[in-house]
């Protein structure tokens, strides 16, 4: 039993590090297309965001799939739900808030990627080469700064933003393959709820 359990824990931590890989990769082609080149039109780099988007939709689908097999599996546990104070019976995949974080994110990834903005501003396509983001350079002619209060961000921006933040964050997930970094982990994803908790209650 102990050889047929360690065999197990080989192949599980095989399947944990192959599903980094492709985590990593999907990470690589979002930095690419839409960090470092997010303002460029070329269809070059139209391409490797829709890549990346294809990427997304891939996992977001074999995720669903997943959900849909523990629930009717009957693999469910119960959460309490903040502020109504009541239980909640969904699947174990959605129990953990790492995998919510990243089924979350790849599903507005795949929204940003088919939504590509410049296929929808007909200025750029007059001028593909680049697109403009953010708000308007200072210039030697100007006397004071610009203003930005005119300028404000489109829904396209900030979810890339909210991706941005998630992909990243989501990275830690690689030092549960140390047990000593695994509790660092542990504890940072407990500080992160406690710090959710307080901005809603604010917010509210």
């Amino acid at each position: 039993e102990k050889l047929l359990d360690l065999k197990w824990r080989g192949l599980a931590r095989q399947g944990f590090i192959l599903l980094q890989i492709y985590f990593g990769l999907v990470l690589l082609f979002f930095i690419v297309g839409y960090i470092s080149n997010g303002d460029d039109c070329s269809s070059e780099f139209v391409g490797i965001r829709l890549f990346t988007g294809a990427l997304a939709a891939l996992a977001f689908l074999a995720m669903t799939v997943l959900i849909i097999r523990q629930h009717r599996a009957g693999q469910i546990g119960l959460i309490l739900l903040p502020f109504i104070k009541r239980k909640a019976r969904i699947p174990r995949f959605c129990m953990n808030s790492s995998n919510m974080l990243r089924y979350v994110s790849y599903g507005l990834l795949m929204v940003v990627s088919v939504s590509e903005v410049c296929w929808r501003d007909e200025a750029l396509a007059a001028r593909p080469s680049r697109r403009t983001l953010g708000c308007p350079g200072r210039t030697e002619e100007d006397v004071d700064l610009p203003d930005f209060s005119a300028y404000q961000p489109s829904w396209d921006m900030l979810l890339t933003g909210f991706c941005t933040f998630a992909l990243f964050i989501q990275e830690i997930q690689l030092l549960t393959l140390s047990r000593r970094l695994a509790a660092f982990t542990y504890s940072i994803g407990h500080m992160f709820a406690d710090v959710s908790r307080n901005l809603i209650l604010i917010l509210v």
